[in-house]
């Protein structure tokens, strides 16, 4: 069963400074020290390209939630 991360995001005051980036790796090491290879996420369009740095890839159709564009990613180790 795949594990999913939820309400990732950084304040828009402090992105694309590397905070999000470092958070998400700890998250990840997490996720791999415990064994956990299947993890899923709803990202928001915009941030798409963000999560396939880290290995993540789109794999559902676009939706939208309160105007906002989502698409499920996911990455499988």
């Amino acid at each position: 069963m795949a594990r999913q991360i939820r309400k990732f995001a950084t304040d828009a005051a402090f992105q694309r400074q590397g905070y999000g980036s470092r958070l998400l790796t700890q998250v990840l090491e997490k996720l791999q020290a415990e064994s956990i290879n299947d993890i899923m996420l709803n990202a928001r369009l915009t941030a798409t390209e963000f999560y396939v740095r880290f290995g993540f890839q789109v794999a559902g159709e676009v939706c939208h939630k309160e105007g906002i564009a989502y698409v499920k990613m996911t990455k499988t180790r």
